[in-house]
């Protein structure tokens, strides 16, 4: 039986801190006046909607007029009067995703989903719009206000109208943010030169803005409380400082734009764990902040070391620490220890305000609520069975979000099968089979499908092989009785010193910046270690669909990760492997680059290039060794363009037979290859220090 408290973590659903960027903290900011925001981050056309829609609230606004009831703003349904709003993700998004391990293709927040509506006296659900989303998501009169990405992963704020279903761009930024009382949210924002601000919104517009430079620091741990807005900086380089690192909490005021340093973070307990703190808690009564904050302490996304403490917002270098504990379990939450301590004034901080959690001890779903002390207290709701987790068979029912929202709990459960062949390490993989929405009656446990379940598709399995490894040295399989290998004519053209440090530059000024993730050939790729827990550990290539992003072939190349005997291959002994490094597939035929950047004397077995048969997994051919250790090759007609060199070795440019693999012709070149492209007749190669153009003729 697998330990069920490995999924504990997941029900977490929602993140109550996100990364962002500062510098220069001293640097005071007041708050922006009205006639400013009126056009941040926002073209003409979404400015004169936003103006539009103002003077239509200001004249006849009955949604203002009349007290609207809004609960758990910020969390993933939020309830106006009688409707709950929530997302439904579309089949695909659930479809290609898994809840461990690795994605087949893309993730949930990438892929079209719907923003739906759940009338609770009537029973209906409707669509109001679709989007690719990402929460939290914050209702502001009449609107959501979200982040959407688009398929770079660039998000923007947008605006969908709960009315119409209108859709408006409000400008490129990230919400960081939202406070459940007042429905205003903290965005992070992004300038051309890789500064940002934080802006505190009011729906569409901004009312607040603090500048946030990331030249040598980072923020985050996002709280907006009132007129106070917390957050943390730390110098993003402290690994390769020796002096004090720099992790300090700040607050800033948004009507006076007063900025105060309210003292360090606590410290690293142990050398063993991140030496940034994370903050699981954060809360303000009266004048007085309390945070919660554990240490990763490399066991997932669990915390370590719970820690409580708290500072004065009227008092710079205030911070103090109040209570702490020497724990370390990976399969402990710190919410726990810091939602169930009995100081008075720990608050749950989440978006959501109450967070329904599951006991995996008793398989009863719980609750925090008030104790009417302005503290929490733990709540049991009474089992319900469809929630109970059954590790007998393969499948099972899985919470993935729960949510108290005025007397109910809104909850999305997938039904899963688990995954053995795609788990890694402690990570167990599952594939979600269907998916429902549901509102629970916690006084009941009646439980009432908020729409119909999603049932998906069996997820089409890939193609897997076994590769193996005939020899240290080059080997070939194929027929070449009346075949005659014939090189390309590769004429130099032109060649210049580079900077070294210049690489963009050098793909910019020759219009390589598309190739360079691109060409790949018919395929896309990626490799992975199967279990970590198990040595020798398994090495799989896995090839993916490039417009769906799902696995067509699985190749287990462990025989090639290792290749002879430690005896043979000295550089075993200290953990250096040669490991995939780029690949290029057509007409069914993958061509695969193996190395580790070390000497030859070290790893004499590696740097070569292999061809596999894609339609029965039959290894081709592979190269002599020491022939590629440069990022790219290139692919012609009838030969391989790569490049081999190394500090103290030769430099060289090969071509290699397409169908049998051998060395046709070397190029020297003054320094190692690290990049070769081929286009328009050209050939572009980049060493450490020397830029070269060859004319290609085949």
């Amino acid at each position: 039986m697998r330990k069920i408290n490995r999924l504990a973590v997941c029900l977490m659903c929602v993140s109550i801190l996100l990364c962002a960027c500062g510098k220069e903290t001293d640097k005071e900011v007041g708050a922006i006046e009205s006639g400013e925001t009126q056009t941040i981050s926002q073209d003409e056309d979404v400015s004169s909607t936003g103006e539009e829609q103002t003077e239509a609230v200001s004249e006849d606004d009955p949604v203002v007029e009349e007290e609207e009831h809004v609960y758990n703003n910020g969390g993933n349904f939020i309830k106006v009067d009688d409707c709950v709003y929530y997302f439904k993700l579309s089949e695909e998004a659930v479809n290609r995703s898994v809840l461990y391990g690795k994605f087949r293709g893309g993730s949930k927040e990438t892929t079209d989903s719907y923003l739906m509506c759940y009338d609770t006296v009537t029973g209906e659900t409707k669509e109001i719009a679709t989007l690719a989303i990402g929460t939290p998501m914050a209702y502001y009169q009449g609107a959501i206000y979200l982040t959407q990405y688009d398929e770079s992963f660039t998000g923007s704020l947008v605006e969908v109208n709960l009315s119409t279903g209108e859709i408006t761009n409000l400008g490129e930024a990230y919400m960081r943010y939202v406070d459940p009382e007042t429905g205003r949210y903290v965005a992070e924002v992004y300038a051309i030169d890789g500064t940002s601000s934080a802006r505190v919104y009011e729906g569409r517009k901004p009312v607040s803005e603090l500048d946030l430079q990331n030249v040598e620091c980072g923020v985050d741990n996002f709280f907006l409380c009132g007129d106070t807005l917390l957050y943390c900086m730390y110098h993003i380089n402290y690994w390769d400082s020796d002096g004090e690192m720099l992790h300090q909490l700040f607050a800033y005021q948004l009507s006076t734009g007063e900025l105060k340093c309210l003292g360090d973070m606590p410290a690293e307990p142990d050398e063993g764990l991140d030496p940034l703190c994370e903050v699981d808690q954060m809360a303000i009564k009266d004048n007085e902040v309390y945070l919660g904050v554990g240490f990763y302490a490399g066991t997932g996304h669990f915390l370590n070391y719970p820690v409580i403490c708290k500072a004065d917002l009227t008092r710079e270098n205030s911070l103090e620490i109040i209570q702490e504990e020497d724990i370390v379990d990976a399969f402990d939450y710190c919410t726990d220890r810091f939602l169930e301590s009995s100081l008075p004034k720990i608050v749950a901080c989440d978006y959501i305000p109450y967070e329904v959690q599951k006991d995996y001890e008793t398989d009863q779903l719980y609750l925090m609520v008030p104790d009417g002390n302005d503290s929490l207290k733990r709540k049991d709701v009474i089992q319900i069975d469809k929630m109970g987790v059954d590790y007998s068979g393969e499948e099972f029912n899985y919470v993935e979000v729960a949510e108290y929202v005025d007397g109910k709990i809104y909850v999305v459960m997938d039904e899963v099968v688990y995954c053995a062949e795609e788990s890694v390490g402690w990570r167990d993989a599952y594939t979600v089979n269907a998916i429902s929405y549901c509102e629970i009656d916690p006084a009941t446990g009646e439980m009432r499908e908020l729409e119909p379940t999603m049932q998906l598709p069996e997820m089409p399995k890939p193609i897997q092989y076994y590769v193996e490894n005939p020899s240290k040295d080059n080997c070939n399989t194929v027929d070449l009785a009346g075949y005659e290998a014939k090189p390309a004519t590769i004429t130099l053209e032109y060649k210049e010193a580079n900077e070294i440090i210049d690489e963009e530059e050098w793909f910019t000024e020759y219009g390589l910046e598309d190739m360079r993730y691109t060409d790949t050939g018919q395929y896309d790729f990626y490799a992975a270690f199967d279990d970590p827990s198990v040595q020798p550990m398994g090495y799989t290539l896995y090839i993916t669909d490039k417009e769906t992003g799902e696995v067509k072939y699985e190749l287990d190349l462990s025989d090639f990760y290792y290749p002879v005997g430690v005896a043979e291959h000295p550089g075993l002994e200290d953990g250096w492997y040669p490991e995939f490094q780029c690949a290029y597939a057509e007409d069914d035929i993958v061509y695969i680059s193996m190395f580790h950047r070390t000497y030859a004397e070290t790893m004499p077995y590696h740097a070569y290039i292999m061809a596999i048969d894609l339609t029965d997994g039959s290894l081709l051919w592979k190269s002599e060794n020491l022939v590629n250790n440069a990022l790219h090759f290139v692919v012609l007609d009838n030969v391989i363009v790569c490049g081999y060199g190394f500090t103290d070795e030769p430099d060289y440019i090969y071509q290699l037979d397409k169908k049998s693999g051998a060395t046709l012709e070397q190029i020297k070149v003054k320094t190692g290859p690290d990049y070769l492209y081929y286009k328009d007749g050209k050939l572009y190669v980049r060493t450490y220090d020397m830029n070269y153009v060859f004319a290609v003729e085949q």
